[in-house]
C-alpha cells in the first residue's frame, strides 16, 4: 500500500512538471506577440461627384458633410527583433500588425439638377458601412519614460456597402421638378490605406495603452445602377471617401 501511494505521488509529480514544462513551452512560443483593441471618433471626407441621368441629364451631387461616426477595431501583432531592439535609445521595437475595423456613416448634400446650382431642390442621403482589414507597420522611433513614439503606415483591403436616394428640399415641391432617385445597396471592394502616427504607454510588463491619429482611405463607393424610382440612371454617383479617426487602444504582449 505504501509502496503504491509512493508511486502515484511520483506520477503526480511528474504530471505537474510535465504540465508546468509543456505551459511554459506554449507561454515561450506566444513570447512578443500582441492583441489589442481600439475605438475612436472618426471624421469622414468624401469629393463631390456626378449622377448621370440620361445621355443629355447629368446632375452633380454636391457633398456637404459626412456623419460624425465610431470606428472599432481589433489587431493581432508581433514584435519583431525584440530582443535586438529593446535596448536601443532609437528605433527600439517593430510593431506588425493585422488590423480589422468597422465603421458606418452617412455622407449628405445637395443635388445640382443638371450640373446647375440655381436648381438645387433636392438633397441626397448615401449611407454606407465599411470593413477593412489592414496590415499595419508601427516602428518605435524612440521610448521616453515608459511611452513610445512611432509613425503608422498601412496596406490593405475595404469592403464598403453603399446605397443612395434623394428628396425634395421643400416637402411642397411638385414631382416633376425632383427625380426621387433610390439606389439600392450595392458591395464595393476597393484597395485601402492608411498613415498616422501615435504613441504608447506600458502599463505593466504586459499592458499599454496608445492614442492614434489614422487617415485611411477607404477607396471608391458606388450604390447599385438599378433604380428604385420611376427615374432610371445611366451611372450611378461614385464617391471616394476618406476618414480621420483617434484611437484609445489597449493592447496585451506576451
Amino acid at each position: 500500500m505504501l509502496q503504491k501511494k509512493f508511486s502515484i505521488k511520483i506520477i503526480a509529480v511528474v504530471a505537474f512538471f510535465s504540465l508546468t514544462s509543456s505551459f511554459a513551452s506554449s507561454i515561450e512560443y506566444l513570447k512578443n506577440l500582441d492583441i489589442s483593441a481600439a475605438i475612436g471618433p472618426t471624421w469622414s471626407l468624401a469629393d463631390n461627384t456626378n449622377l448621370q441621368l440620361s445621355s443629355i441629364e447629368t446632375d452633380i451631387d454636391r457633398v456637404s458633410h459626412i456623419t460624425k461616426s465610431t470606428t472599432y477595431r481589433a489587431g493581432l501583432g508581433y514584435h519583431f527583433f525584440a530582443d535586438q531592439l529593446n535596448n536601443r535609445p532609437f528605433f527600439n521595437d517593430l510593431l506588425v500588425q493585422i488590423n480589422w475595423s468597422h465603421n458606418s456613416a452617412t455622407i449628405k448634400g445637395l443635388v445640382w439638377d443638371n450640373g446647375n446650382p440655381n436648381v438645387a431642390n433636392q438633397s441626397f442621403h448615401t449611407p454606407f458601412t465599411t470593413t477593412s482589414l489592414m496590415l499595419d507597420i508601427k516602428p518605435s522611433l524612440f521610448t521616453f519614460y515608459q511611452t513610445s513614439f512611432y509613425p503608422i503606415a498601412g496596406l490593405g483591403l475595404a469592403w464598403n456597402q453603399v446605397s443612395y436616394y434623394d428628396t425634395p428640399i421643400d416637402p411642397e415641391t411638385p414631382s416633376w421638378a425632383t427625380s426621387g432617385i433610390q439606389l439600392p445597396q450595392a458591395s464595393n471592394k476597393s484597395i485601402a490605406y492608411d498613415l498616422g502616427c501615435g504613441f504608447r504607454t506600458n502599463l505593466t510588463k504586459h499592458l499599454s495603452t496608445s492614442l492614434e491619429y489614422v487617415n485611411t482611405y477607404l477607396g471608391r463607393m458606388a450604390p447599385n445602377a438599378q433604380s428604385l424610382s420611376e427615374q432610371s440612371i445611366i451611372k450611378p454617383p461614385v464617391f471616394p471617401v476618406r476618414s480621420q479617426t483617434v484611437f484609445l487602444g489597449f493592447s496585451w504582449t506576451f
